[in-house]
């Protein structure tokens, strides 16, 4: 079951699941607090995340800028994949 709290400056998204978020090149999870850059050099703080709902989705990562914009990305531009 998905909780979902939201706030003016940020969101959060919490989901009970056997995948794990991980980053490519340390194999490390995701976790909400991480500071990330995107492939674009942005500095962001990871708010929270939704895994696949299907087998071909990627699912979605929210961060805040240092500017305080909540973005939704692909996790491939944090450099993170899914994985069981």
């Amino acid at each position: 079951m998905m909780k979902v709290r939201s706030t003016k400056s940020c969101l959060n998204v919490y989901i009970g699941s056997k995948m794990k978020l991980v980053y490519v090149n340390s194999n490390r999870e995701v976790a909400v607090g991480d500071r990330v850059l995107t492939f674009r050099g942005e500095e962001c703080t990871v708010q929270g995340y939704v895994e696949p709902h299907k087998p071909s989705s990627t699912g979605f990562v929210y961060v805040v800028s240092k500017e305080g914009r909540v973005d939704q990305y692909y996790p491939s531009v944090i450099g993170a994949v899914w994985i069981e």
